[in-house]
């Protein structure tokens, strides 16, 4: 299989066939005349963006291509500019980077190919998914794409994680020895289904990674809270009957939607809690995919972090309360592993 993905990537047709069809018309038309991290253009990317099945065997965007190529583009892009600098200062040192819930491994194969063609300096990239198959398949791809040397796959859940060293070493072995101490440059999570984007914030913090990136899918946990409020009376543990947010806990689309929102600022408050800067934007058109929200947090110097954790914790406290009194899992996972400071206790309505 990967003799017969490597021939089929690196044949002189496909690449004929990429270099006429991306004539500067169609990569405008692309791009919209706006720089694209991975334009099909580019050395290399044609290759890349076949084995991620966003071109077919003649060069052309698939059906599913155009969606997925903004999105990555659009996280490739947002990384590079948080992290700045270290990207074009050349330097042997490695960036190590942690790709969670990574799926096909789109993020994943994308960041080493930047490393390899972009960036003045390499990447040490982990990968980690739950489904063997999957992580199969994208082991694969780096190998024929020859990125396999800076990425590597573990098949995991990611509340299974050990310490950042302890995966580092697992996944690179003595030919790439961490630091005592291996804090990450960025940990990212394109997508993790509910309660799986919680347990990549926790997995970040807990390793003191520089950067958490982070786009959630499928807030239900929330939801499914409030749902079950909604069925008992106030004396088994649901709202007061003139509560404000009983008509959104009563009414199942208000109360997935409301809910999804909620969640997010809920994360939003405990990770500065946990000693992050947090902004939250849109970052990509909606008309490639409707959860387009990323959630881009930076590791703050103690100093500041102390200063705004009190009153992080209370932002959290208030809008829990305020919206029904449940807890997010992201609030006991900070809590085990003794990342919401000293002392905190959550409120108990729950």
């Amino acid at each position: 299989m990967l003799r017969r993905l490597s021939r089929r990537l690196s044949s002189a047709s496909f690449q004929e066939s990429a270099a006429a069809y991306w004539t500067s018309e169609r990569v405008h038309w692309l791009t919209g005349g706006k720089p694209h991290a991975l334009s099909p253009n580019q050395p290399g990317t044609a290759t890349l963006l076949r084995a991620l099945n966003l071109l077919d065997d003649k060069g052309a965007l698939t059906a599913g291509g155009l969606r997925k190529f903004q999105q990555v583009n659009a996280l490739l892009g947002t990384l590079e500019r948080a992290i700045g600098a270290p990207l074009t200062q050349p330097s042997d040192r490695p960036l190590y980077l942690v790709d969670l819930c990574a799926g096909q491994g789109h993020v994943a194969l994308m960041l080493a190919h930047a490393a390899q063609h972009r960036w003045s300096r390499p990447a040490h990239i982990l990968a980690v998914d739950a489904d063997r198959t999957r992580v199969g398949n994208a082991r694969l791809r780096a190998q024929a794409l020859g990125l396999d040397r800076s990425l590597r796959f573990r098949t995991a859940r990611v509340a299974a994680l050990g310490r950042m060293e302890e995966e580092y070493a697992r996944a690179f072995g003595g030919a790439a020895p961490p630091p005592a101490e291996l804090a990450p440059h960025a940990v990212l999570a394109l997508h993790g289904c509910d309660t799986a984007t919680d347990e990549a914030i926790a997995f970040g913090a807990r390793a003191k990674s520089s950067l958490l990136l982070l786009a959630p899918c499928c807030q239900a946990e929330l939801a499914a809270k409030w749902a079950a409020a909604a069925a008992v009376d106030e004396e088994d543990g649901g709202l007061p009957a003139a509560h404000p947010f009983g008509p959104i806990h009563r009414n199942g689309s208000l109360r997935r939607e409301v809910a999804s929102d909620i969640t997010d600022a809920l994360r939003i408050s405990l990770l500065k809690a946990a000693g992050y800067s947090v902004t939250c934007k849109e970052f990509v058109g909606s008309e490639h995919t409707p959860k387009n929200r990323l959630l881009l947090a930076r590791r703050m110097r103690t100093r500041d972090a102390n200063a705004g954790r009190k009153e992080a914790l209370a932002e959290y406290d208030s809008l829990r309360m305020a919206t029904g009194g449940h807890a997010i899992a992201l609030e006991d996972l900070l809590l085990r592993n003794n990342l919401l400071g000293p002392g905190y206790v959550a409120n108990d309505w729950d």
